[in-house]
């Protein structure tokens, strides 16, 4: 077999997907950054269609070098040769924020806005639910809406400096840097569970403030005031900059503090049991791990970036909504 050009390889496979959803009788082919994402979006999609239409998932396909590929740079590939019956759903991480040009639906593509769909599971709301989930027990003893609030709050001009120079200077504050930042497993003891991880926003405070203090000195010429203004006409101001973060290390943080609160809630339980042991047994028996619950975790409608997606998705498929559902968006 004559072996394809670059263009020509994602250009036949590109064809290839789109038949293969006539052939399964799905309405498209999907690609999607990896099998996580490919459950993320079947989510999506099916809410915001009602689960009226099927689709076909892809979440690795072959190089031109016939190599298993995945990931955003793959998807990205077949970009020239999308369409109503091939298109692609990944991660924005900063292609909405910085207006990476032709990241839109008129292009085929569906984006988070939020940094990648880790951000998602991590939406304060619920999160309390997340713990009953996991240990079938309430969660008395953490604020995680005030906890990602101070999170928020802590990183916030940090991030405002970092977008400011990938889009101008990148080398001054790169995305190695500020991850290094925002890398805070095991950054404290238990997480200070007990003073609402008060410790662990003060350790990610500080590592800010060392960051974004030299920057200030170093360039007072640079109004990061207007720089916040204008991404606040995107969607970020302080509350939520979380979402805007780079997800992997929001969602392992938050797994590890979820998983210290189960672990001290299954212990104050315990000592109320009193030594009953068949009771104990089987307190530990219906404990899952709050990863596996957070895996659950998405709140539909309630707040913007993921309303975009809805809305994405009912311009893409043409659906018109109700007027409960407009209510929602």
């Amino acid at each position: 077999m004559v072996p394809f050009s670059l263009e020509n390889h994602y250009q036949h496979w590109a064809i290839y997907y789109a038949g293969e959803a006539l052939q399964l009788h799905c309405d498209a082919s999907v690609h999607v950054e990896d099998f996580d994402d490919a459950v993320f979006w079947e989510g999506m999609l099916n809410h915001y269609t009602s689960s009226k239409k099927k689709f076909n998932f892809i979440y690795h396909s072959l190089t031109p070098s016939e190599s298993d590929a995945r990931g955003v740079n793959h998807c990205l590939e077949y970009a020239p040769h999308l369409s109503e019956q091939f298109f692609i759903c990944i991660d924005s991480d900063y292609r909405y924020l910085i207006r990476e040009s032709d990241i839109d639906l008129n292009h085929f593509i569906f984006q988070t806005y939020t940094y990648s769909i880790e951000n998602h599971y991590c939406y304060f709301d619920g999160l309390n639910e997340v713990c009953k989930k996991a240990t079938g027990l309430e969660n008395t003893i953490f604020d995680f809406e005030a906890f990602l609030l101070s999170y928020s709050h802590a990183l916030y001009e940090a991030l405002i400096w970092h977008l400011y120079f990938v889009k101008n200077d990148e080398v001054k504050f790169s995305k190695a840097d500020f991850t290094r930042i925002i890398s805070l497993q095991q950054c404290v003891v238990d997480y200070d569970i007990s003073h609402n991880a008060q410790a662990v926003t003060d350790e990610l405070s500080k590592r800010c403030l060392t960051k974004v203090q030299p920057l200030a000195s170093q360039y007072p010429g640079i109004n990061i005031e207007n720089t916040k203004t204008y991404y606040e006409t995107l969607g970020l101001h302080q509350d939520n900059a979380y979402l805007y973060v780079r997800g992997h290390n929001l969602y392992d943080l938050v797994c590890a503090i979820g998983n210290a609160i189960d672990e001290k809630l299954l212990s104050m339980e315990k000592l109320k049991l009193n030594g009953n042991n068949k009771a104990i047994k089987k307190l530990y028996s219906q404990k899952v791990s709050f990863e596996v619950a957070l895996l659950q975790h998405i709140i539909f409608d309630v707040y913007p970036e993921i309303q975009k997606i809805g809305q994405d998705i009912f311009a893409f498929f043409e659906i018109k909504t109700s007027e409960s559902d407009e209510s929602k968006l």
